[in-house]
């Protein structure tokens, strides 16, 4: 089985299409990077901050929770939550305790390291400002290899004020119970509901570099993860963002790991290719015909060969394409010579 994601480059008269990233100017998300604890009895005050604030962004704001630091050592019974890149990550921003967050990844009145006070207004002053680059993506895990597939795509309104920019990609988890010292009224607790677990990074720690970030262009990646079987794949999720090299984040998103994806809305305008579906698909992807004459409908890679012809009658509603032999990957639709609109091939 393979899933066909469909999102547009043009289009025309008053149609609204569903697609996986936006080409109109956004806002930017808010990441919150919160460095969290095991044995940090202040850290439940620090989640319920965290929760809160997600109930209130609601998309605009992503939170990864980081166990690290000495007080993330598990003692007898406890759980080992730390990684390897959450190490890294409290060791390159100075965290000397917890809780504390990075939002965004840049400073807020001058301090990127912030205590819990702070944690709402730094995330309203990110969701505020405007990005260059909207991101969208899509997760699949096929049980058998256990193997987790997450395609992105970036999407240029403008220049990116820096150089290369960078996509990174994360897995995390909910609903792991285990220990949680607590110095709330609950006190220590042995079956604390652990949220936003950072598990694993299917990207370098610092990303994957984007060289071409400009005004108008199209970034599609795949990346590939082996998810280990203590993993509970139904609480995963996967998180994705783009920014600058260890700084500012321009955009962040969040889907379920298992068949999750994002979705834009998009206003558009004529083209004789209506919209293609449906979304996403099973091998068969069927395109409506929005024109009285026949004309040939062809399928093309991102350099703009070709991959497959299909000729419509005229009067023909619907015309149909196979896409069974079709590898994963990023793809264009076009009738011969008219506007083209992009989908995206995933195999199961």
């Amino acid at each position: 089985m393979r899933l066909i994601a469909f999102s547009t480059l043009l289009f025309p008269f008053a149609l609204v299409a569903q697609t996986m990233v936006g080409t109109s100017p956004e806002n930017r998300t808010a990441l919150m990077e919160e460095f969290t604890a095991v044995n940090c009895g202040n850290c439940p005050a620090g989640h319920v901050i965290a929760e809160s604030l997600q109930s209130t962004h609601g998309n605009n704001l992503v939170v990864v929770g980081i166990n690290a630091g000495g007080l993330a050592v598990p003692g007898a019974g406890q759980p080992d939550l730390r990684t390897i890149e959450g190490t890294a990550l409290l060791n390159h921003f100075g965290v000397n305790a917890t809780p504390k967050a990075v939002v965004g990844r840049s400073a807020y009145m001058g301090s990127t390291t912030l205590s819990s006070g702070a944690w709402g207004a730094a995330v309203s002053a990110v969701v505020q400002g405007s990005s260059p680059v909207n991101i969208g993506f899509s997760s699949t895990f096929d049980p058998g290899p256990r193997l987790l597939t997450v395609n992105v795509e970036l999407y240029y309104t403008d220049n990116s004020p820096g150089g290369s920019d960078y996509i990174t990609v994360l897995l995390k988890e909910d609903h792991i119970v285990a220990y949680q010292s607590d110095y709330g009224p609950n006190g220590p607790q042995a079956n604390y509901d652990h949220l936003n677990v950072l598990r694993a990074y299917l990207t370098p720690l610092w990303g994957d570099e984007v060289t071409t970030p400009t005004q108008g262009t199209l970034v599609t990646r795949t990346y590939t993860y082996t998810v280990p079987a203590n993993f509970d794949i139904a609480n995963c999720s996967t998180v994705a963002f783009v920014g600058e090299y260890q700084g500012t984040v321009y955009q962040a998103r969040e889907v379920m790991a298992d068949g999750g994806i994002t979705t834009a809305i998009e206003a558009m305008t004529a083209n004789p290719i209506g919209i293609p579906f449906p979304v996403p698909a099973n091998d068969l992807l069927s395109i409506p015909m929005q024109m009285d004459q026949g004309g040939i409908v062809e399928l093309l890679d991102l350099t703009g060969k070709v991959l497959a012809q299909q000729r419509t009658l005229a009067g023909q509603e619907v015309t149909q394409f196979n896409l069974s032999s079709i590898a994963s990957g990023t793809y264009l639709v076009q009738l011969a010579g008219a506007q083209r609109s992009r989908l995206v091939v995933v195999q199961h």
